[in-house]
């Protein structure tokens, strides 16, 4: 998924344009993945203007290469989200969803990478803007697409 929607066109979340445009009322991905939502950041409380918000990634597996704590820092400005996924279980934060974003006192947790099984593999869906740049400009960018593939070839 990339992340080049509109916020002031969206009005928030990318479900209906997605229904809309196929021509079925639901998309594909709305089919295999009923309860996922892309909803844009802008606008609501995951922009965290109003309210605390964390931004953490789990630094484990394919993201262990990623120096310091769970929290994002200044290195991840170019690529922060503009979108986040909503619809996982608790008990998926702890183990398929590898980035999130929660605000106040661990409210409203939404995830910006995060996997499901998908027949006999998975499905790894990320809202970071990792095409913001060329390939090689940002080497954030760069370590979370080797991570997200890496991650995606795991089973």
């Amino acid at each position: 998924m990339h992340d080049d929607a509109d916020p002031s066109t969206d009005g928030g979340s990318t479900t209906r344009a997605r229904r809309r445009a196929s021509g079925t009322g639901l998309s594909d991905m709305d089919r295999r993945f009923p309860t996922i939502g892309i909803h844009q950041r802008n606008g609501t409380m995951w922009r965290g203007d109003w309210i605390t918000s964390f931004n953490w990634l789990r630094r484990h597996a394919a993201f262990a290469r990623f120096p310091g704590g769970p929290m994002l820092d200044l290195a991840f400005e170019r690529v922060l989200p503009h979108h986040v996924l909503t619809g996982f279980r608790p008990w998926e934060l702890e183990s398929r969803v590898h980035a999130g974003v929660f605000v106040g006192w661990g409210h409203k947790p939404a995830a910006l990478i995060g996997e499901r099984p998908f027949g006999k593999g998975k499905m790894v869906m990320s809202t970071f803007r990792v095409r913001t740049d060329a390939p090689g400009f940002d080497p954030v960018a760069s370590y979370l697409v080797d991570a997200l593939l890496r991650t995606t070839l795991t089973r």
